[in-house]
């Protein structure tokens, strides 16, 4: 775990909570502090996102509850665009 720890210290990973799992940052050089997974229940694949349009209103949010974030990991469940289509078709 060691090894892990300092792959996400350094950005290289994410730690997706309700997988108990590992992904590999899509942008490691890009300093992010907010980062958003979008989840597929069907097949487990994981979409990221660094909107900055969503970090920046849950720091409004946030702000207006008088609240400090350091930092934050939004994770969405559903269908990915493949499972979508196999559910359609089959």
């Amino acid at each position: 775990y060691r090894a892990l720890d300092f792959l996400q210290e350094q950005g290289m990973v994410h730690k997706i909570e309700s997988l108990n799992a590992y992904i590999g940052c899509g942008n490691p050089a890009d300093q992010h502090q907010s980062s958003q997974f979008l989840i597929c229940k069907q097949c487990g694949s994981v979409a990221e996102l660094n909107d900055a349009d969503i970090k920046e209103l849950f720091r409004e949010k946030a702000k207006q509850l008088g609240f400090d974030i350091i930092g934050e990991t939004v994770e969405i469940t559903g269908s990915c665009s493949h499972c979508s289509n196999k559910q359609q078709a089959g």
